[in-house]
């Protein structure tokens, strides 16, 4: 994986602004292809 890559997540949600080994919630919501609402959360830790 290219140096560049890795880091997009932490510039695309600003996670760099957070001390190294912060854990941070992440919630995801929406509609399957059928319509279906979902809802999913789960912990990322910065590196």
């Amino acid at each position: 994986m290219s140096s560049a890559w890795s880091s997009y997540p932490q510039r695309a949600f600003s996670l760099q602004t957070l001390p190294s080994g912060s854990s941070v919630e992440v919630v995801i919501s929406g509609r399957l292809s059928d319509g279906t609402p979902f809802n999913a959360r789960d912990f990322i830790r910065v590196p």
